[in-house]
């Protein structure tokens, strides 16, 4: 005769002071065995009656009785338990959590996962269900308005999964599901996107063209060809980030506000005299209207086909300084030190590093070389 199975387990831990406290383990639906919990009580008799009492109100395995959702929901917010947290690990130079950050993973959890999995059981949740939520998004798409479903790039499908899954790992750390959902799960293989550089003649062109149309945009489509510098960071630039020899790189302006720099950390960019006194008071139009007008200038460059097939934009920019900078065999370290980047040399290294302005002679010399190439 086959044994019957009890809804729970209970098994006594003996405390310091020599009192035994019982505890439960319970079942998944799945039968898989859940990690233990404290019933509070020093007697068997009574810790099963407790238990008992939570089976009649089927909160003896809660996550089986709840949904995705009832955890899910707000679990970004910036009152969050988790955002909080994320926010108490960071320094006074960089952020635990960016704005953006928390911004992109708010827009995974409303429309793509609350969507699909609001509703589903977290014990429910397994391989094959993320695997069905996986391909669901890759096939037809995800979206609160049905109209607006459609197919979502492998790129922004691996992004979704690594929100869900900060979500998924939470409530497996907690004990609210017994198992890692995503254990098992292949990765999917990315494309590889490049985004290419311009050459030397075509910034050439690209600069002139600005300049012959007094377009607004020349000033900055110049700074970034010899700087390196973003969009955003150039519209920081005021008189208090602007030095005698350098700008100083501490925020960025994005989304009509200041933040942070992408990279999280500061850094300085050495600065010709002539290139200073051309940012002294400099205006600068907004983000839109640079991105919008230089494609313009981009297009009568290069024309359409070849700024799509190459991903060439304002950004394209950043390539060609970092590019250059190379060429003229200024060290990788002090390209990415310039350029914001991680060196991916260790932490240790990035923390003990600490450059000045006058550490960057390669640097200027040969952004005064491009700058008189760019003018010429």
């Amino acid at each position: 005769m086959a044994r019957y199975k009890e809804s729970f387990t209970l098994y006594g831990r003996r405390r310091k002071n020599g009192q035994v406290v019982w505890y439960y383990r319970t079942y998944s639906p799945q039968g898989v065995r859940t990690c233990g919990k404290s019933t509070g009580c020093t007697s068997k008799a009574k810790a099963r009656i407790y238990c008992e009492e939570l089976l009649k109100k089927g909160e003896l395995y809660q996550a089986s009785a709840k949904p995705f959702g009832f955890y899910a929901k707000g679990f970004f917010d910036d009152d969050s338990v988790w955002v909080k947290d994320k926010e108490a690990t960071g320094t006074e130079g960089r952020k635990g959590i960016s704005d953006s950050t928390k911004r992109t993973y708010r827009q995974h959890l409303n429309y793509y996962i609350l969507p699909y999995l609001e509703n589903v059981k977290v014990d429910s949740i397994n391989l094959s269900k993320i695997k069905e939520f996986r391909t669901e998004l890759l096939t037809v798409g995800i979206s609160p308005d049905p109209g607006r479903k459609k197919p979502v790039s492998p790129k922004t499908v691996t992004s979704i999964l690594g929100t869900l899954r900060i979500i998924t790992n939470s409530l497996f750390y907690d004990d609210i599901i017994s198992r890692d959902p995503f254990a098992g799960l292949k990765p999917l293989k990315l494309a590889k996107h490049s985004r290419d550089a311009f050459t030397l003649e075509e910034v050439q062109k690209i600069i002139k063209t600005l300049r012959v149309c007094n377009s607004t945009v020349y000033l900055p489509a110049l700074v970034s060809a010899c700087t390196g510098m973003r969009v955003s960071e150039i519209l920081a630039i005021d008189s208090t980030s602007l030095k005698d020899d350098c700008i100083d790189i501490y925020r960025q302006f994005y989304r009509d506000k200041y933040q942070p720099p992408k990279s999280g950390s500061e850094r300085k960019i050495p600065v010709t005299p002539e290139l200073r006194g051309m940012l002294s008071g400099a205006e600068w139009c907004p983000y839109d209207t640079i991105t919008v007008e230089f494609g313009k200038a981009l297009l009568l460059v290069c024309g359409g086909e070849e700024k799509t097939k190459r991903k060439l934009c304002f950004h394209s920019l950043r390539h060609f300084y970092n590019t250059f900078l190379l060429a003229e065999n200024v060290p990788p370290v002090k390209v990415a030190a310039v350029m914001g980047h991680s060196t991916g040399v260790g932490t240790v290294q990035e923390r003990y590093t600490n450059w000045r302005v006058e550490h960057f002679p390669e640097v200027l010399a040969a952004q005064e070389k491009l700058l008189s190439l760019l003018l010429q």
